[in-house]
């Protein structure tokens, strides 16, 4: 859910009826800022999942921490596939902007 409502914010930042209306830096310099925070997110997702042992209280280095895999139920490509589709499309303008600039 909170991927959803950070897909929305970054669309109100980059309006896609103002995007290519804007001069390219400006339009350049927001996809930079949005991929930034759009990754930093996913960065700290990946980041607090890899700490979920030492947040139940386990060592990552003793026994218990293999069963803690079991723990995360659910892959991160289905909770990511649209989120990563998104950062993809992004990703793809700022190569063609970067080209321009």
């Amino acid at each position: 859910m909170q991927q959803h409502v950070i897909r929305v914010q970054c669309r109100i930042y980059l309006d896609p009826e103002d995007i290519f209306k804007c001069e390219v830096e400006e339009t350049h310099d927001k996809l930079l800022m949005a991929l930034a925070a759009l990754n930093g997110f996913k960065e700290t997702y990946e980041d607090h999942r890899r700490r979920l042992p030492e947040y139940r209280g386990r060592s990552s280095s003793s026994s218990s921490s293999l069963a803690s895999a079991d723990d995360w139920e659910f892959p991160p490509q289905i909770v990511f596939h649209r989120y990563d589709r998104f950062l993809a499309r992004l990703a793809n303008i700022r190569v063609r902007t970067s080209a321009i600039v």
